[in-house]
């Protein structure tokens, strides 16, 4: 973890969801900034529901997943994937459902003529035809932040939290990592 305290805790500002969506923290709040993955969050060190370390590695697995879903998806659509320090080499996916004539027909329309450029889509940038992602149960909005930042081919991402504290903090780490033309913070029960 990276940062240090800034002042002694405050137990009543720390109840999950009391505080009404918008209202601003008090400056004694001790808080922690975490970096993990390509992203940065600030949360309560007296609170450790909003970071849970040991999940790390599920975060690292759900990006790997969602980014090639997006190349397989995308891919389909005629749209190539950049994922930032992967070398542009051909990819061969095999699939071996037995869908083999829808396929040849997406294949065919995907194909380039020559001296075209094909489409790309890149990590923090927007794609139009791109996934669209929910998070029903976000705390900070670590997961969805990193998606923002390190899985391309997005449409929207949005991170939901029934706690009004939570979608604060989501809403402030969501500025700090500069995500809020992909991530949309929300208030609501995630049933």
């Amino acid at each position: 973890m990276e940062g240090q305290p800034q002042g002694p805790p405050n137990p009543a500002a720390m109840e999950n969801g009391t505080e009404p969506c918008g209202e601003e923290r008090p400056p004694e709040v001790q808080e922690t900034t975490v970096t993990e993955g390509a992203a940065k969050i600030v949360f309560p060190s007296a609170n450790e529901v909003f970071y849970n370390p040991v999940q790390e590695f599920n975060r690292d697995l759900t990006c790997a997943v969602i980014t090639e879903f997006a190349r397989i998806q995308l891919g389909a659509k005629g749209i190539q994937i950049k994922v930032p320090g992967e070398k542009d080499v051909q990819k061969v996916v095999v699939d071996l459902s037995e869908q083999e004539e829808d396929k040849a027909e997406l294949k065919e329309g995907a194909n380039l003529a020559p001296g075209d450029q094909p489409r790309t889509a890149a990590v923090r940038d927007i794609c139009e035809e791109g996934l669209r992602v929910l998070e029903g149960l976000a705390a900070s909005g670590l997961r969805s932040i990193r998606f923002a930042l390190e899985v391309p081919g997005l449409r929207s991402v949005v991170a939901n939290d029934a706690s009004a504290r939570a979608v604060d903090l989501m809403h402030r780490n969501v500025q700090l990592n500069d995500v809020a033309h992909l991530v949309q913070p929300s208030q609501a029960d995630a049933r």
